[in-house]
């Protein structure tokens, strides 16, 4: 033996070739870049590194490497360890190592790989039991231990799925953290030694079983583990295999590990399909289902041949790929049959003309591949029992009301391959979406050679059949996977990008810009080394999943990232309706995506330009010659943004460069760098390409039919900047017309809504009331027009009003309606709604606090329908509500390339009268095809009264907009400052900062003392116990409900301005959180959070809660205010010290009471927040702390703590915030 490896060992010197060498009491692995020693007499790793002694594992550690198994809750023993046998074989490019050792009960044998002049290092183990009686293995751990690289002044450890992206200097190691890695990626861990230049990638690429992953920090070395979920009974002699781990040592940059995790695709062979369409990158999906939205259920599309209608409008905004929700027989993601179609979306026929439609117009069409099983009344237990998985116990295991099929079954994986050829014949389809594509739960009686594990990520075998079955019927097909893993890569063109949705996005509500996007370009720069070359992933931020991204985000942010979307790499995918007030930005970025190849199949670069602005996301993509520099305004500020970029990085030197989305760009030379200068407008998206901006052709206006107007019924007015008809009879607008004759604003209404203002009386109708009485009245310039009448019956009428129209030289109209009560009138709760059509063919637009929407005239639902457990709001064809989304400036239409209407200066004597304003959208269907604006003077919310003889006086102002005039501009009073970031609203004054997120129920995240850190981090309202019951997740086991105000993106905010004093108020109602879906917790728990900001130090807190019923049952209900970075606090007369470590419920009200007028402070480094003035209504359970050590402490207002309901009502408590420098 000793000769043979003396000849290897002479062979690998000359040639560079991975040999064992073995010594006294060490064998060393290695190919003269990387050497891996090991003990002789154990078979354990000693380190890693290169074979000049440079080692980068095994440091500080009494092992380099490590193998565990974990049981059911506990791991398993496995000394002690000695070595049986190892051999070198060569398999293809890679000489293996074969190390097998006895550790406990098992025979461990690691398959240890390397190649010749690489410094790649492979592991996989397999393991056999040598108990005598079966044992449960859920993990299989494969460790690498003391890791380090460099001196621990040198080294950094970077986590690229992290977000923001994890940089941890070794200096600021705290030892026992731990980092969580998930199974959503290869587990990518790398640490980079600075002042070496040398960098170590970890990875882990799992095909056979779902894996995680973990890094725990020590005192200057960190222990990285890969966890893979075996799930498995092991029988005496019984020999399993799992992998694989990836370990590289390379030089350079602090990209230079990740650069080389990213290799480790092509190095083994795993990478996206070769024969993918070509055009498959300039796919921009849009998905919906043929019966309507999820919003209403399904309700309000029609169904197939409804969809079709729809299709030439899409399309023309450049969709090119339509997903189409499951339309299978049987609810919507729970077929019964999956040869039948839901008969109520129409016949086969009509969905084959719905495909043919699409392909008309360039369009593909994707169903939705159910592959996790279908409804028990299908009756696949009697047909194939064995393609349903099991529970240890033998039994059929259920997922949403269906089975839960085996997804490494290979009859279940042909019969799903067979079912997706069998429609692209039948109708045409173009591919499929397939729904939790990577599989499920265990099965613990698998089909022979897998075992129970195999099945949850069974859609890495499956995709391959589905995709080679569709593809032999159409080479054009496509196939998208809903799931994020790096198995599924070789078996589909696009794969969901679940972190960037769920993780990444949502940062965007948390972070002011300035921090965010830096984070952001990062993520997306280091996210390159978790996917293969040319991987597609499925970029979006709405889904029939979520909730909608406008108000999840606010108009603007929604906009910031439609633009991110459209133009980095990857599908962009908007959902059913979220179109809704961006369609001409839409139209302009997907045009630009068409124009330019670089923005569908170029690299991206996300660190190559250098922005002026921080809050401004710059990235490059290069394609050969074609290239484009993307920046994307993430504040609601206007930016003056200075780019520059080396141009080695670019195809040309081009000397001009222009902006494909219609604004300028200047273009210097300095410092060997080019320099390009834009404005980006805020929330706004700069397309630069390389070339010459074309002459600009003058716009041309679309005019909308001029409506017929008669002048015999009607009061007409004739201005320079319009004509106004007023009915004669009524006095209700008929039309105010642009100079060219084009309708801006026609037939208003004035009239009750679905509820009544009078009971018993008949429905309130302005054009039915009784003649107007008609004066008109000049007084200097303002000519006024007065229609005066009464409501109700002759003898005895409920309102006088006057309907009065002011007129002057300026291009605007001032509508005033007065109404005085003839009696009293008692708590009217009722709607009065004023409706003005806008001009057919228009552009409408919102300016608000959040953003500007701007989107086209187009009907967007059909008939009435309520929300469908999502939302508590109805909002049938609303596009856009002040309640949900307040207002900064105007709202109104714009003819493109003409005129244009703003609604302004909305008032009400009497601040309860004005609850409301809106643009909805016409209905599918309706006779009348226009916009419509509604000012909802009274909406239902609230009731109000109107005492006899007082006079309430509800106006607006229209103004005429010139063809390319900015609507008129709305100043704030004086008082503290509010700046609006998506829905972050920042207050601030002299004293502090304070900031509240509308899209999580108002919830207080900041409040800061000038210049010094928050010790608030976040504010919740919550119920977890009593008020509902229990509810059973997908996998059927039973979890209490918690419903918080946290995810409420529906809350209506309300701002009070006034000199020095700002009220913020937002009304909402708990959501659950914790059902696995967004959805409004039934029956309703109303919230509302009032606060109180002025000129002094103090911040006023008002909480109101109205539970949905009362009880008997004990029931948990409080708002919670998590601090961190807690050092010391005090609850009345009681000082207390922050624990280190979890200490419970420290303090309570009701166990040690607080005296009249003390409250509680809290303070940490350099801050301090009192809380004071605390009024807490009778009955109120209990104020606590609950110290969740290392400086996490949690104050707790607890309205009901494990205490019955007795009525439901309103409960309301108060409280002052001080934020203050904390004093030495």
């Amino acid at each position: 033996m000793a000769a043979s490896v003396a000849l290897m060992l002479a062979l690998a010197m000359a040639t560079q070739e991975p040999a064992l060498r073995e010594e006294a009491a060490t064998l060393r692995f290695g190919n003269h870049v990387v050497e891996l020693c090991l003990d002789r007499h154990s078979g354990a790793w000693r380190s890693f590194g290169r074979p000049d002694g440079a080692r980068v594992l095994g440091q500080g550690a009494p092992a380099a490497g490590a193998v565990a198994l974990k049981g059911a809750t506990e791991w398993l023993p496995m000394e002690p360890m000695r070595l049986l046998t190892t051999r070198v074989e060569r398999h293809g490019p890679e000489m293996v190592l074969r190390v097998l050792r006895r550790q406990g009960e098992w025979e461990v044998e690691e398959r240890l790989a390397l190649r010749p002049g690489l410094d790649l290092l492979s592991r996989s183990v397999t393991l056999t039991f040598r108990g005598a009686q079966p044992v449960l293995v859920d993990t299989v751990r494969l460790s690498l231990l003391g890791a380090r690289v460099g001196p621990p002044a040198d080294c950094s450890l970077l986590v690229p799925e992290c977000f923001p992206p994890l940089v941890l200097p070794f200096t600021a190691l705290r030892p026992g953290r731990s980092t969580g890695l998930s199974d959503q990626t290869t587990k990518v861990v790398a640490l980079h030694d600075a002042a070496g230049n040398l960098g170590l990638a970890a990875a882990c690429l799992c095909l056979t079983d779902r894996s995680f992953g973990s890094i725990v920090e020590d005192a200057e070395t960190v222990a990285i583990h890969h966890d893979l979920r075996v799930c498995l009974m092991a029988a005496p002699g019984e020999a399993f295999t799992c992998g694989t781990q990836y370990v590289r040592l390379v030089e350079g940059g602090p990209e230079a590990p990740l650069d080389a995790a990213q290799a480790l695709f092509r190095l083994v062979g795993h990478g996206v399909p070769t024969d993918s369409p070509p055009d498959a990158p300039s796919c921009v999906i849009y998905s919906a289902h043929a019966g309507g939205t999820i919003d209403s259920g399904f309700r309000d599309g029609g169904g197939f041949r409804q969809f079709a209608a729809r299709i030439p409008f899409l399309a023309g905004l450049g969709f090119n790929t339509f997903w189409m929700l499951p339309f299978w027989h049987g609810p919507v993601y729970a077929p019964i049959d999956y040869g039948r179609l839901d008969e109520t979306l129409g016949s086969e026929d009509d969905l084959r003309a719905l495909v043919e439609t699409a392909h008309r117009h360039g369009a593909r069409v994707l169903g939705d591949l159910i592959p996790h099983g279908p409804r028990p009344e299908s009756g696949l237990e009697q047909t194939h029992p064995e393609w349903i998985a099991r529970d240890p116990a033998g039994g059929f295991r259920y997922q949403w009301g269906c089975y839960d099929c085996d997804y490494a079954h290979p009859g279940w994986q042909q019969f799903m391959a067979e079912h997706a050829a069998d429609w692209v014949r039948r109708v045409g389809l173009d591919g499929y979406r397939v729904d939790v594509a990577l599989g499920q739960q265990e099965n613990w009686q698998p089909y022979p050679g897998n075992r129970p594990g195999n099945s949850c990520v069974g859609g890495i075998q499956m995709l391959p059949r589905v995709r080679a079955a569709i593809h032999r019927e159409k080479p054009s097909a496509v196939l998208l996977a809903e799931a994020t893993h790096p198995g599924l890569w070789a078996g589909c063109e696009m794969v969901y990008d679940f972190p960037f949705a769920y993780q990444v996005a949502p940062r965007a509500v948390e972070m002011p810009p300035d921090e965010f996007v830096p984070a952001l370009r990062r993520w997306l720069q280091w996210q390159r080394a978790l996917l293969p070359d040319g991987a597609l992933p499925l970029r979006y931020v709405e889904s029939h999943d979520t909730v909608r991204a406008r108000l999840c985000y606010g108009p603007g942010l929604h906009r910031a990232f439609l633009g991110l979307l459209t133009t980095i790499p990857g599908v962009p995918m908007l959902y059913d309706g979220q179109e809704s007030g961006c369609e001409p930005l839409l139209r302009a970025l997907l045009a630009a995506r068409r124009a330019c190849r670089a923005l569908t199949h170029g690299m991206a670069d996300y660190l190559a330009v250098h922005s002026s602005v921080p809050a401004v996301c710059a990235h490059l993509r290069r394609d050969g010659e074609s290239a484009a520099i993307t920046a994307i305004n993430f504040s609601g500020r206007r930016m003056a943004v200075r780019l520059s970029v080396d141009p080695a990085r670019l195809p040309t030197a081009a000397a001009r460069w222009r902006d494909l989305l219609g604004g300028e760009a200047r273009v210097r030379r300095a410092g060997g760098r080019l320099h390009l200068s834009t404005h980006l407008a805020p929330y706004g998206t700069a397309i630069l390409v390389p070339g010459k901006a074309p002459a600009s052709p003058r716009p041309t206006a679309r005019q909308p039919a001029v409506a017929t107007v008669s002048a015999a019924d009607c009061i007409e007015h004739r201005g320079a900047h319009y004509r106004l008809l007023v009915e004669r009879r009524s006095g209700l607008l008929r039309a105010l017309l642009a100079p060219d004759g084009t309708p801006l604003l026609s037939r208003m209404t004035l009239r009750e809504g679905p509820r009544k203002l009078f009971l018993g009386s008949e429905p309130l109708d302005w054009s039915n009331l009784p003649p107007a009485r008609f004066t008109e009245v000049t007084r200097g310039s303002t000519h006024t027009l007065s229609f005066a009448g009464q409501v109700g019956p002759a003898d005895q009428p409920l309102l006088e009003y006057v309907l009065r129209y002011r007129l002057d030289h300026r291009p605007r109209v001032r509508v005033e309606l007065h109404l005085t009560a003839r009696r009293a009138i008692e708590r009217m709760n009722g709607m009065l709604r004023q409706t003005l059509s806008l001009p057919a063919g228009a552009e409408w637009f919102a300016e608000t606090l959040e953003g500007e929407l701007r989107g086209e005239s187009v009907a967007r639902a059909s008939g009435e329908w309520r929300p469908y457990g999502r939302y508590w709001h109805p909002q049938p064809w609303a596009l856009w509500e002040e309640c949900l989304l307040p207002l900064a400036g105007s709202f109104g239409a714009r003819v493109p390339g003409g005129a244009g209407i703003a609604l302004h200066d909305v008032t009400a004597s009497l601040p309860d009268w004005r609850q409301n304003l809106a643009l909805r959208a016409p209905a599918r269907g309706a006779e009348e095809g226009d916009c419509q604006a509604e000012l909802r003077w009274l909406d239902g919310k609230q009731a109000v009264s109107l005492a006899a003889g007082r006079s309430v006086t509800l106006a607006f102002t229209a103004t005429v907009l010139a063809p390319g005039q900015a609507p008129p501009v709305t100043r704030p009073p004086a008082g503290p400052r509010l700046t609006v970031e998506g829905p972050r609203y920042t207050v601030t004054n002299a004293h502090y900062r304070a900031t509240l997120i509308r899209s999580r129920g108002g919830a207080l995240v900041e409040l800061s003392p000038s210049g010094r850190a928050s010790l608030l981090r976040d504010t919740v309202l919550y119920t977890d116990h009593g008020l509902y019951p229990p509810f059973r997740d997908f996998t059927g086991i039973e979890r209490p409900l918690w419903c918080s105000s946290s995810d409420d993106v529906e809350g209506e905010l309300t701002l009070q301005r006034s000199p020095g004093r700002l009220v913020i108020t937002l009304t909402g109602a708990l959501r659950r959180t914790a059902a696995g879906f967004p959805g409004v917790a039934q029956p309703l728990t109303r919230t509302r959070l009032r606060y109180t900001f002025d000129e002094t130090p103090e911040v006023g807190v008002e909480v109101s809660l109205l539970p949905p019923r009362a009880t008997d049952e004990p029931v948990f209900l409080a708002q919670r205010l998590h601090l961190v970075g807690v050092r010391r606090w005090q609850a009345g007369a009681r000082a207390f010290t922050a624990a280190a470590a979890d200490a419970g419920r420290a303090w309570e009200s009701r166990r040690t009471p607080l005296r009249l007028g003390e409250g509680l402070w809290f303070a940490g480094e350099g801050s301090r927040l009192e809380v004071t003035d605390l009024v807490l209504p009778e009955g109120f359970a209990n104020l606590f702390v609950y110290d969740g050590g290392g400086g996490n402490v949690t104050l707790f207002a607890a309205p009901n703590d494990m205490t019955p309901v007795p009525a439901r009502r309103w409960l309301t408590f108060r409280y002052r915030l001080r934020p203050s420098a904390e004093r030495e």
